[in-house]
């Protein structure tokens, strides 16, 4: 074949990338007769031979896009010496996402690229159906293998970045060797762990993994989390990446299983279940509590500080995750958050007293059950009269008017700013109860989304005017006794807010 041409439109615009006309002429006719389609998604280009012939000039005949200039051209591109990737002519295969073909007087120019995301009008291919999957074969794999023997990370990645997509699957060896063998490498190059955790999301976003696939088991995180010896000891970037992956694994196979009632089957009930492993949940609070206090660490590296911050924060939202998940698992988020509780409680009662660790936590919880059930345990401590009452807002009041909190060692000689946290809590205890009440958090995950009644308040909810009233009053009178001043203008403000939010509650 000594000659081929390609023809499409081509405005100039940068948006203008995708096929909008194709023509096929004839020099049989004295016009040449041209089609025309809408759009080409997954392109396939076919070759088409033209030798000895000659053709008239192509009048385009298209309907444009209003938003694109009407002026399209022809060009014709010589590719006797182009060769174009092998995998764009496997008429059983299906691109990853839309090729895009732009033509140029530059052959090279030419690329198929499945990285490209798709135009905003062009997003229904991200729902097209690619068939069923299969794995990779092994003559696919073979050089993989062999970057793999070799202990050539670079080429492994670039093998994989290849051949990893919706039709097609990694074996579950190489998806281990992604983890354990080179994000999990304390040896690895930072841009490298980067690379494989990509890796691995990108299999897991198209074939994701069930219990029987998981790459990953509890054992394994807990070694990566008790490492202590610098030299085998990962980054924290490489630590939040594998905790985002393990994430990314429990919520998909959870939000899978979820509709077609098969929990019980989950990933997530198999490892962060309080009624069968409890031990890892305790140690996800383990791990949460101490990023939490690592974010507050202090370095003389300024840089590395705020990187080690930054990371630690990831970390605490990562591990907040998973515990709204071992939440959500079970049957009985009552009785869960009861136990998840009192673990944290008394982790917090351990550690020397700390405002903003205690926020920090409280602020980041992802169950409003459990930050609800938490602080009930922490203002109950705080209280100096004990009061038989279940959770409600009548139980508020009271802690409103009879808690204190300990002094935090870092407020010197402004003894406002606990009560000012004591306001922040109960803010947070109030919001968080609504939540449960409205939401039916109480009842299990598969059976709230079919409760259609309002919430069922009780008599202990319907609080008057005088007893609010009342309760600040307490409140002001106990501050002021304790500063020996008034509080500031913002606490107070708070506090008005506070009332007013609670005689504004409408019950049905």
């Amino acid at each position: 074949m000594d000659g081929v041409i390609s023809l499409s439109s081509d405005s100039g615009s940068e948006q203008d990338s995708d096929i909008e006309f194709v023509g096929s002429y004839s020099n049989e006719r004295e016009d040449s007769v041209p089609f025309t389609r809408a759009k080409l998604l997954a392109v396939t280009p076919v070759l088409i031979d033209i030798t000895g012939h000659q053709f008239p000039h192509a009048r385009p005949k298209l309907r444009r896009r209003s938003s694109r200039v009407q002026s399209p051209t022809v060009e014709v591109i010589d590719l006797n010496n182009y060769h174009f990737p092998s995998d764009v002519f496997d008429s059983g295969r299906r691109p990853q996402r839309k090729a895009v073909a732009r033509t140029s007087t530059q052959a090279e120019n030419y690329c198929v690229d499945s990285s490209i995301s798709a135009p905003e009008d062009d997003k229904e291919e991200d729902d097209e159906d690619f068939g069923q999957a299969e794995p990779l074969c092994r003559q696919s794999l073979s050089l993989v293998y062999s970057t793999i023997e070799e202990s050539y990370p670079e080429g492994t990645l670039q093998l994989l970045s290849d051949l990893i997509q919706p039709r097609y699957y990694p074996p579950a060896d190489i998806t281990v060797h992604l983890l354990r063998g080179i994000l999990l490498d304390p040896h690895s190059a930072e841009v490298l762990a980067l690379e494989a955790y990509n890796l691995l999301m990108r299999t897991q976003k198209y074939h994701p993994a069930d219990v029987s696939t998981v790459p990953w088991d509890w054992d394994l995180l807990t070694s990566v989390m008790s490492e202590q010896d610098e030299a085998r000891r990962l980054r924290s970037e490489s630590r939040c990446m594998l905790f985002q992956y393990v994430l990314q694994v429990l919520e998909d196979d959870f939000h899978f299983k979820l509709p077609i009632l098969r929990l019980h089957l989950s990933i997530a009930k198999t490892v962060l279940s309080c009624d069968q492993k409890f031990r890892q949940v305790r140690d996800v609070m383990n791990w949460l509590l101490d990023a939490a206090k690592r974010s507050f660490c202090n370095s003389e590296d300024g840089m590395m500080q705020n990187r080690e911050q930054s990371c630690n924060l990831k970390m605490l939202l990562i591990l907040q995750r998973m515990l709204l998940l071992a939440m959500e698992v079970d049957r009985t988020p009552t009785c869960t958050s009861n136990k998840l509780s009192q673990e944290l409680c008394n982790s917090l009662n351990s550690t020397a007293p700390c405002r903003q660790l205690r926020l920090l936590l409280l602020s980041t919880l992802e169950s409003n059950l459990l930050r609800c059930k938490l602080l009930e345990l922490l203002l109950d401590q705080a209280c100096s009269q004990k009061r038989p009452l279940p959770m409600s807002f009548k139980l508020l009041l009271h802690f409103l008017q009879t808690s204190t909190l300990a002094p935090d060692p870092s407020d010197g000689t402004e003894r406002w700013k606990r009560w000012d946290e004591l306001l922040q809590l109960l803010w947070m205890l109030m919001l968080s109860y609504e939540e449960v009440m409205t939401g039916h958090l109480r009842y299990s995950i598969t059976e709230r989304f079919t409760l259609t009644r309002p919430p069922m308040w009780t008599q202990n909810d319907r609080v008057t005017r005088a007893a609010v009233q009342e309760a600040a009053d307490a409140f002001l009178s106990r501050a002021v006794k304790d500063i020996g001043h008034a509080l500031p203008s913002q606490t107070q403000e708070s506090l008005s807010q506070l009332q007013h939010h609670l005689l504004g509650i409408r019950f049905q």
